[in-house]
């Protein structure tokens, strides 16, 4: 019974997303989450960003749910009329809730990037960054019940023999990435970047902290490896195209996600617009990757906010029974005044 309790333990770390680490639909609104080398990336002093992630709703009473906040300003570093560099700093901060049984996982990172202009004609800016975090997990042991616990009658009413861990516990996090930027002419921009995280890899077991228990079960967190590519397209002079895919490879797990979203402009100034598009996502199915959800994506963008709505719509509750996999996300991004329009500087 040790082996199922432990096993059941290290499940519900990764049942809020397709592996051990939450997931963002709208992962190009997550910008620290996705790649510290994006700390600074954007044309603006400052950066505020809030998303909230609401899973299976329909299948359980208590949905899963995941929050993130993360803010990130810019500085100038030796510039120059033939050198325009920026550095970037930011605070980001993610939260996992699992009300099923009151699994929580809090984590705090700090990212730092500096953006290396190359070419002024080009606008190319090559970025690396890094973050160094902490991360904190921690259930509810009195949520859980155990077969020795259930009266024979109508409930699990017994006390349990079983020899339960430490309920709480942190380890460090460490990151690194890399970013390149171009936007060869006004009506088309292209970034992509590849980023590493959890290079530590640190235990994730409860039962493996907890000294005197026998045959505990251990498991390690898998290094992460993301890439991705987004580009601004033109297609009107009041219509852009905003292709976007991402990759993400954590252990055996692996996930593509492909959308476009297009934008329209709703004033003349530009400063207003009305996102609409979609994307389908693909993770791996027995060694090979196949679809598993279809996400609807709209956006509102009002001066310096961009507010962001997505509906997933997993595949199995079209072709199958109806099980309610359905996610909801919301995300809200606000960029701070510019301080200078004339300047460029690599956005995601």
């Amino acid at each position: 019974m040790k082996y199922v309790a432990s096993l059941f333990l290290i499940c519900s770390m990764s049942v809020t997303a397709w592996s051990q680490d939450p997931y963002f639909t709208q992962f190009y609104a997550a910008p620290l989450d996705l790649n510290p080398a994006l700390a600074g990336a954007y044309e603006g002093s400052f950066r505020l960003s809030v998303n909230y992630r609401e899973q299976w709703s329909g299948l359980l009473d208590n949905a899963y749910q995941t929050y993130a906040v993360s803010g990130d300003f810019r500085f100038d570093v030796g510039r120059s009329r033939t050198s325009n560099d920026y550095a970037g700093v930011g605070l980001s901060f993610v939260a996992d809730r699992v009300s099923f049984f009151d699994f929580n996982s809090n984590g705090i990172r700090i990212s730092g990037a500096f953006h290396k202009h190359l070419d002024a004609n080009t606008n190319q800016y090559l970025s690396g960054g890094a973050y160094i975090g902490l991360v904190q997990r921690n259930v509810n042991i009195e949520s859980l019940t155990f077969d020795d616990q259930f009266n024979g009658l109508d409930g699990y009413t017994f006390g349990t023999r079983e020899d339960l861990p430490e309920n709480n516990f942190a380890h460090g996090d460490i990151g690194v990435g890399l970013n390149y930027s171009v936007a060869p002419s006004d009506g088309l921009r292209l970034s992509g970047g590849v980023a590493a995280a959890h290079l530590i890899s640190p235990s994730l077991s409860f039962f493996a902290r907890t000294p005197d228990v026998e045959n505990a079960v251990d498991i390690d967190q898998f290094s992460k490896i993301t890439a991705y590519v987004s580009t601004d397209i033109a297609i009107h002079k009041r219509a852009s195209l905003l292709p976007r895919l991402s990759w993400i490879s954590q252990g055996p797990h692996s996930m593509l996600n492909a959308g476009t979203l297009v934008r329209f402009d709703i004033n003349n100034h530009n400063s207003n617009a009305l996102h609409l598009g979609g994307a389908l996502r693909l993770t791996e199915d027995q060694g090979s990757l196949a679809p598993s959800a279809f996400s609807f994506l709209t956006a509102i963008e009002l001066s310096t906010f961009l507010i962001g709505l997505s509906y997933d719509l997993n595949l199995d509750d079209i072709f199958n029974e109806r099980l309610g996999q359905t996610v909801f996300e919301l995300s809200v991004t606000y960029i701070g005044e510019y301080e200078n329009e004339a300047t460029f500087c690599p956005t995601f």
